[in-house]
């Protein structure tokens, strides 16, 4: 392993350490710049989907992890994650519509 990859696991991990520790002002700061440096790394748009939609921002979450799908089409995690806040988020939708 090369020190510029070295470098990228360091500053994932320490995204992902931000998230869990619930910092996600910074944590969306950071992915974003992350995703500005390193463009085709898809657990990065990943991340910053998780971070979007963890804030509400949805449609923002949806094209992070559409992101991360199209860099790596066989992404499950992302696949996964995108296809259940996208049913979660309908049912709050629906849920809301009933009352």
């Amino acid at each position: 392993m090369n020190n510029n990859q070295k470098n990228i696991e360091n500053q994932i991990s320490n995204l992902i350490k931000i998230i869990n520790n619930g910092n996600l002002v910074h944590a969306l700061k950071l992915a974003e710049k992350l995703s500005k440096v390193y463009k085709n790394i898809p657990i990065i748009f990943n991340l910053y989907g998780i971070i979007q939609y963890k804030l509400n921002n949805f449609e923002e979450s949806v094209e992070n992890f559409n992101k991360a799908i199209q860099l790596n089409p066989n992404f499950f995690e992302a696949m996964e994650f995108q296809f259940s806040k996208q049913l979660e988020h309908r049912v709050k939708e629906f849920s809301k519509m009933k009352t």
